[in-house]
């Protein structure tokens, strides 16, 4: 596929063919240049992208992005199997034979798909790709390929693409991450780097293994999908920077999902205290009232470690000094505790302070 950069004018030229005759995905060209080229530059030499097809499948677009006399050349590889382990140096390996013609890369194509068919891999085992014959002259040439262990991180190769996650990321963030996930937030994570944002955003979904993200799930989304972010239903979609402007006019925005800013290992929620800001003994607070910048009703979190005993646990309404408070009566509530050794307590008080 590649893509010729006219001034300002885009043009797509449509090269699929392996196997020979197979249908072109729908806008596969579009998540193949997820962001303006002509404004952002060009793009980074490898990546992956997610498809849903029409029929409810997933499939996996590994891309390599070459730069052409006339624009971008890119290389894609569309499988059901995440196996970045396997599709990366493959596409590496195509990208060394391109020059010598369709008909050499289809030969490596169909070396790797035939040692497949004869016995598919399990998790671990190896197989190869035929990159050159042996002649009377030289000996053949081989590219060893080994399936990942996708049974215990089904989205991601554990070694290289946790690496990437862990060092982008804090591990409070992660966990702030992992608390949304679990309890099926929307998210939008975000960076500047495509291969930093498809890699962890396969990372952090194979965090929840043995179970499965069975909503929306975008790596990396085309400016043209941007609708995607105002699905009511959960869903984990990953922004490049440059589009970012565009979602932040989605009304409502900022109240309902959670941003993940990998660039600046940022986690943050528009949600007045919610829970996914921290774990901190201190707590987050709102200002309750009727300004610009107050809230009808507020959130606080905070974990506690207390010794083996029984405590009572208080919540307080302060009023401002400048606020006069008619009914100082319902501004406090309380309730009584039993800590009990190595026992997580979950608890949670409502103050409800009406007629002030």
């Amino acid at each position: 596929e590649k893509k010729i950069v006219q001034g300002n004018d885009l043009r797509f030229d449509l090269h699929l063919g392996y196997p020979r005759g197979t249908p072109q995905p729908g806008a596969v060209e579009h998540f193949c240049y997820p962001v303006d080229v002509t404004t952002v530059g060009a793009p980074p030499g490898q990546y992956t992208f997610m498809m849903t097809l029409d029929g409810g499948d997933r499939q996996f677009g590994f891309c390599r992005t070459l730069i052409q006399p006339d624009g971008y050349q890119t290389l894609i590889i569309m499988t059901r199997y995440p196996w970045f382990s396997v599709f990366t140096p493959l596409l590496e390996a195509l990208e060394v034979y391109s020059g010598r013609g369709q008909d050499v890369m289809e030969r490596i194509l169909d070396s790797a798909v035939e040692a497949c068919r004869d016995s598919f891999p399990r998790p671990g085992q190896q197989f190869r790709a035929i990159l050159e014959r042996a002649t009377t002259a030289t000996p053949e040439k081989t590219l060893f390929l080994t399936r990942p262990n996708d049974d215990s991180t089904p989205l991601a190769d554990a070694e290289p693409d946790f690496y990437m996650l862990f060092k982008a990321l804090s591990v409070p963030a992660i966990m702030a991450v992992f608390r949304a996930l679990l309890s099926e937030c929307r998210i939008i994570m975000i960076s500047e780097d495509l291969v930093r944002l498809s890699t962890c955003m396969y990372s952090i979904c194979s965090l929840v293994f043995p179970f499965a993200w069975q909503n929306i799930f975008v790596p990396i989304i085309p400016e043209m999908f941007l609708d995607y972010c105002t699905a009511p239903m959960p869903f984990i979609v990953g922004v490049h920077t440059s589009l970012m402007p565009q979602v932040e006019r989605i009304p409502g925005i900022e109240d309902e999902v959670v941003m993940v800013n990998l660039d600046t290992n940022e986690v943050t929620t528009e949600t007045v205290n919610s829970c996914l800001q921290g774990v901190e003994p201190s707590y987050n607070y709102a200002k309750l009232g009727t300004g610009p910048e107050a809230f009808d009703q507020g959130h606080a979190c905070m974990m506690i470690e207390f010794d083996v005993g029984t405590y009572t646990i208080e919540a307080n309404l302060i009023m401002e000094s400048k606020v006069t408070d008619q009914k100082p009566s319902n501004n406090l509530v309380s309730m009584e505790k039993q800590v009990r050794n190595n026992l997580p307590v979950i608890s949670s008080l409502d103050l409800v302070t009406q007629g002030d």
